[in-house]
């Protein structure tokens, strides 16, 4: 799963991604990469994006 954004709402839904099962955390996209690379980071996230 990818999300887009990397704020309140996309914290909520990584979390919750995190507890499914057979769902794995693929990218996160952010208009900026150092917050999509921290956001990947804390969540589990494989890649991260910026625009």
């Amino acid at each position: 799963m990818a999300i887009m954004g990397a704020g309140g709402i996309a914290s909520c839904m990584a979390r919750t991604i995190a507890e499914m099962e057979n769902v794995g955390r693929y990218a996160i996209g952010s208009r900026s990469l150092e917050k999509g690379e921290a956001f990947a980071s804390e969540y589990g996230f494989a890649r991260a994006y910026g625009s």
